[in-house]
């Protein structure tokens, strides 16, 4: 079995930089969320890509031998991003969430850790397989908040968990789950799923069997609905032949080339919304526009480039 994907990360409304990345093959997908708020979070997505996205070079016949990859790649990315504080300590609080899945046979592992989610759409009916490492969660799951209230928690953003150099637990849930022919998968960030509903998002999936056509309109379901965030949405059906043309991608933050700028040097937060400043608010429109020209042109293509060599390479 394999997937054949369609995704898209488009920067949103109303964000200065993409934080969000994403990496799709015909074996694995994955989206990764650097925390808001804090210098680097876009660094940190990239660095969680960069090194799971080398699980496709792996021998992916066996689950626990996957696993075990998983997390020796993990540990070596955590590595990197305590080498990258001492260099910048002003990166000390960057993290990420990590959200993926693997195809092992005619099984599939699901990793989670974060906000970011994963579902499962199939018998048209969509069901969330993640579960989300927030104070909102936890709140509910101690039966103090119902759902329909922790939709418009002031603390529905605020992570317990997330991936990083920290002295607790970061690395992802791993669990292995059934999985057939014809169902459909959809990873995202929480630009989709905090201004879109799950049933709206079922409602999406079911209308659109075309998973370009499903994964804009997701997209810009979100916009409409006023999304602050940046938007990955990540769409895959799963097919039984196997793919003849095995399709690689990063996405977002993951997408940029080594010689652009290095997020490290940054000194602010680098996802401030432009509500700030006149000037910025009086650009939004323009450059929504100029990007939208181009912003579905990730899915579905293959670009050499994207997967060059990085930057924190030398850290290896």
């Amino acid at each position: 079995m394999h997937f054949i994907t369609s995704a898209i990360s488009d920067i949103g409304l109303t964000r200065t930089s993409n934080q969000d990345s994403a990496y799709i093959s015909d074996k694995f997908i994955l989206v990764a969320d650097g925390m808001g708020g804090y210098v680097g979070g876009d660094l940190a997505s990239r660095i969680v890509v960069d090194f799971l996205s080398k699980l496709d070079h792996s021998n992916i016949t066996d689950h626990n031998k996957v696993k075990q990859n998983i997390e020796q790649i993990l540990q070596n990315a955590k590595e990197t991003f305590g080498k990258l504080i001492i260099e910048n300590p002003n990166l000390n609080m960057m993290g990420s969430t990590i959200t993926f899945l693997v195809l092992v046979e005619n099984k599939i592992l699901l990793g989670h850790v974060g906000d970011s989610r994963a579902y499962k759409f199939s018998n048209k009916k969509l069901v969330q397989l993640s579960h989300d490492h927030t104070v909102v969660q936890q709140l509910v799951d101690s039966g103090k908040l119902t759902l329909k209230k922790a939709k418009n928690n002031d603390s529905r953003h605020q992570l317990t968990r997330v991936f990083g150099f920290f002295d607790i637990e970061t690395n992802p849930d791993i669990e292995l789950l059934d999985c057939k022919v014809g169902d459909r998968y959809i990873l995202c960030s929480d630009g989709l799923s905090a201004f879109v509903s799950d049933k709206v998002i079922e409602k999406t999936l079911g209308r659109f069997q075309d998973d370009d056509q499903a994964s804009q309109k997701l997209v810009e379901l979100a916009m409409r609905n006023g999304s602050t965030d940046n938007i990955t949405v990540v769409v895959a059906s799963v097919f039984a032949d196997e793919a003849q043309n095995r399709e690689k991608q990063k996405l977002g933050s993951a997408a940029q080339k080594p010689d652009q700028e290095n997020p490290a040097n940054k000194t602010s937060g680098s996802d401030e919304m432009i509500d700030k400043e006149d000037e910025q608010r009086a650009n939004k429109k323009k450059v929504h526009n100029e990007k939208s020209k181009s912003k579905y042109t990730e899915s579905r293509s293959t670009n050499k480039k994207l997967i060059a060599k990085p930057f924190w390479s030398i850290f290896k």
